[in-house]
């Protein structure tokens, strides 16, 4: 078994806190990245109907859908068979670059939901929906969110909850 394979398997074992390094060998990451990802997702949950309707609905093709109780598989290889607990759908935009997440954020709005705005609120009224960001923060300092008032006001009326996870993972 390999370096990656034993810290991983420490790791779920034990449930210890990864280091940033440990984090870099978990993710296979062996040079020092300098760029930071950044995902934007809109997020659908928890419904009865197929992923298709709300596909159909917004008229945006999702990145990533399933159906509650369909197997898929999962891990470093594809090998661990997993039953998905819900049905979800997402439409990600991934985006590899040093700009503030907040001005991304702003142009997914502008770009995904202001022109979607009737539709996700007809469907967040009866299905879970979050706008999620997820940032790999690899290079600067204090990453910070900033959202204005008309962007709050769009995300609430929208009836959209807000997720955020940042890993801050800098050498410094």
């Amino acid at each position: 078994m390999d370096v990656s394979g034993k810290l991983k398997r420490t790791v779920i074992m034990n449930r210890e806190r990864l280091s940033k390094s440990d984090f870099k060998k978990l993710m296979s990451q062996k040079d020092k990245k300098n760029t930071n990802l950044n995902h934007i997702i809109l997020w659908f949950l928890n419904f009865d109907q197929s992923p298709e309707e709300i596909t159909k609905q917004l008229v945006l093709t999702p990145t990533k859908t399933a159906v509650k109780g369909q197997e898929y598989l999962s891990g470093p290889n594809q090998t661990v068979k997993k039953i998905h607990k819900f049905s979800f759908w997402e439409y990600e935009w991934k985006i590899e670059s040093n700009q503030f997440v907040g001005e991304l954020v702003d142009k997914f709005i502008a770009e995904i939901i202001k022109p979607r705005f009737g539709e996700i609120k007809m469907l967040a009224k009866r299905i879970d929906a979050e706008l999620k960001i997820v940032q790999y923060y690899y290079d600067g300092y204090n990453p910070g969110y900033h959202f204005s008032v008309d962007i709050m006001k769009i995300l609430t009326e929208a009836n959209l909850e807000i997720d955020i996870d940042t890993y801050c993972l800098t050498e410094e």
